[in-house]
């Protein structure tokens, strides 16, 4: 698929990127984290990993306290997400593999 390479920064947003640390989540409730994550406005990409975290996802927010609030209501909806790591994205670096002029 395709998708649009818009600069964040002009648009007032940064990216994110949120490492998930869960605990005793059933395959059901699993289910149910990622269509949550996957029609949640903000979040664009999530992965399910197979690493010391359980899941990550990049969202793409307007301040750290934007962030803040949505893993609040996360794990408000989800208490089985015991912690979570995020990274912000200062610059994001965009590979053309296309020469120019097509």
């Amino acid at each position: 698929g395709y998708r649009a390479a818009l600069n964040l920064q002009k648009l007032g947003y940064s990216h994110y990127k949120i490492e998930l640390f869960i605990e005793n989540l059933s395959p059901r409730r699993k289910d149910q984290l990622i269509e949550y994550m996957r029609i949640h406005p903000n979040i664009v990409y999530v992965t399910d990993v197979l690493d010391l975290m359980d899941l990550e996802f990049e969202a793409h927010l307007k301040s750290a306290d934007e962030l803040y609030l949505l893993m609040t209501k996360m794990r408000q909806e989800f208490p089985e997400i015991k912690r979570f790591h995020s990274t912000p994205f200062h610059k994001e670096i965009i590979f053309r593999y296309i020469p120019g002029g097509f």
